[in-house]
């Protein structure tokens, strides 16, 4: 050994000696220059020593993400893994193209790859030292097939009222792995229903989980579908359509909603969405359900209006709007319209006349000829209703009447026999005629006023007698009394007389006689035949 090594020796163990051959060894590799006599004594030992290069990665192959290609591979040493891309079909060297930084020792995504150009990569394995591969794993990628997106839409609800929202909720996704798309532009169409027109409505931006909503409101049933138009790396997708069917609205309402006989009001009323020109039906209520009246057609604005003048009673008025394609039925609110019969006086005619006639013969009051117009006769048939059912004495035939008419108290014989009889009610001031117990009509009377009077210098009081008579004698024609004129009397007392007048007012107003109007001592003197029993009472 010289002294060279040996004073060498004494200052380095042989594990130090060792440490430095590998360290020179990689500085020589890397081209570096060593001047000494130690390196030069070690020298025969260095190609022993010196570390060999990371191990090249493998097995370099590319995936597409959602913006950018992602490469995986195998094989990364002990450092940062060297990835490097350029344009073309020639992989890069070291030192060309743009550096891909990893995102982890075996994979990086590249951004920079537009899937409309072929571009080349090179992968290096590293050391710790930065020591490269001697060779890079390469691979040299031209436009993919773009991959498949799957766009979804729900609507709710599914019927919405004129004038509310239907909300639109979409979803867009990679269809192979369910991956969200976020950040894409998604473009809102509608459509509606019998046309084939599709509307762009506007455009919305998916957030971080793919979701798009939107909140719609259309005056027509609609089809609503999303579109997304793809870019580089993704196809376009369209949703399937979701259809919202719209519910129009219609109002109805009358301008009065009691009217008297005879008279009209309007119905009127609007359809909203405002549809122009579409049919409305107006529809009346009856025992047997709905029934069309007529048919209106809306103005510019989706108003409709007609005009009602329904007969007596109450009507039950509603409007219908047809189910179209472009909407659903519509039916308004119910509209009740109550016609108050008007109240009948003296000289009034007409069909409610006739018709009054016609009730109270039914009950048997005397109405003389039913021809339809409020005469004398049926004035004093109505007086006859009002004493029997205790209202005003008034000849009118109005609110009170009509409605005692509904349920009348009626009037109850106290003597009823088997064969024709008559009774005067003193206090009602009535005469009843019955025949085997039935009443067969019912007139009014005047009785004695209970008054006195002179006659032929005597004080008298003009009373009736009370009790039960039988008729005993007549006289078929006009009778001239000390007291007056009497028309076809049926004599039942005494002087005391059946007989017809021409006053007869609504109170006891005579000298004692029962008195009726002519027409009823027309009917009354044939059928009074002598020895028929009479009672006169009280009540």
């Amino acid at each position: 050994m010289t002294p060279s090594a040996q004073s060498l020796g004494s200052r380095l163990t042989w594990i130090d000696l060792l440490r430095s051959a590998a360290s020179i060894s990689r500085a020589v590799a890397r081209g570096a220059v060593v001047v000494g006599c130690t390196v030069a004594l070690l020298a025969p030992a260095l190609p022993a020593l010196a570390a060999a290069p990371p191990v090249p990665a493998t097995g370099l192959s590319r995936q597409l993400g959602a913006h950018g290609l992602q490469l995986s591979w195998s094989g990364h040493g002990t450092g940062t893994t060297l990835v490097r891309a350029v344009a073309g079909p020639t992989p890069p060297s070291l030192t060309q193209g743009n550096v891909v930084q990893p995102s982890t020792p075996t994979t990086a995504y590249d951004t920079g790859f537009t899937n409309t150009a072929t571009r080349s990569y090179s992968v290096w394995a590293t050391d710790a030292d930065g020591t490269p591969s001697v060779t890079p794993a390469t691979l040299t990628v031209a436009p993919l097939p773009r991959r498949q997106a799957t766009l979804t839409l729900t609507a709710s609800p599914t019927t919405v009222l004129a004038g509310r929202p239907a909300t639109l909720v979409g979803r867009l996704r990679r269809t192979s792995d369910g991956l969200p798309l976020a950040g894409a532009s998604v473009t809102v169409r509608r459509q509606v229903l019998g046309s084939s027109t599709l509307i762009l409505v506007g455009t919305v931006t998916t957030a971080a989980d793919g979701s798009v909503g939107s909140s719609l409101t259309a005056s027509r049933s609609v089809s609503y579908s999303l579109r997304y138009a793809g870019d580089a790396f993704l196809a376009a997708a369209t949703s399937l359509g979701q259809t919202v069917r719209l519910q129009p609205q219609v109002s109805a309402a009358l301008g009065r909603t009691t009217l008297p006989s005879r008279a009209s009001t309007t119905l009127f009323g609007a359809v909203r969405p405002a549809y122009a020109g579409v049919a409305v039906v107006v529809q009346t209520w009856s025992a047997t359900g709905w029934h069309d009246a007529r048919i209106l057609r809306t103005t510019a604005s989706g108003t409709w209006a007609t005009t009602v003048s329904p007969g007596i009673g109450r009507t039950l008025y509603r409007t219908v709007l047809a189910a179209t394609t472009t909407h659903l039925q519509a039916i308004s609110p119910n509209r009740l319209l109550q016609v108050l019969p008007r109240t009948l006086v003296t000289g009034s005619s007409g069909s409610d006349v006739l018709a009054l006639e016609r009730q109270l013969a039914r009950l048997h009051y005397l109405v003389g000829a039913q021809d339809g117009y409020y005469d004398r006769d049926l004035e004093h048939a109505i007086i006859t209703f009002e004493k029997v059912e205790g209202l005003a004495r008034n000849g009118t035939w109005g609110a009170a009447e009509r409605a005692r008419a509904q349920a009348p108290h009626g009037f109850r014989l106290r003597f009823p026999g088997t064969g024709r009889a008559v009774e005067v009610d003193i206090t009602r001031q009535v005469l009843v005629l019955s025949q085997g117990g039935s009443i067969v009509r019912i007139v009014d009377v005047s009785t004695g006023s209970e008054r006195h009077y002179l006659q032929e210098g005597v004080d008298n009081v003009a009373h009736t007698p009370r009790g039960r008579f039988h008729v005993i004698r007549k006289i078929d024609g006009v009778h001239i009394s000390p007291l007056g004129t009497l028309y076809r009397p049926s004599f039942f007392f005494e002087g005391f007389a059946v007989h017809g007048n021409d006053s007869v007012p609504t109170y006891n107003a005579s000298h004692g006689c029962v008195r009726v109007t002519n027409t009823a001592a027309d009917l009354l003197f044939p059928l009074l035949t002598i020895g028929t029993p009479l009672a006169v009472y009280d009540e």
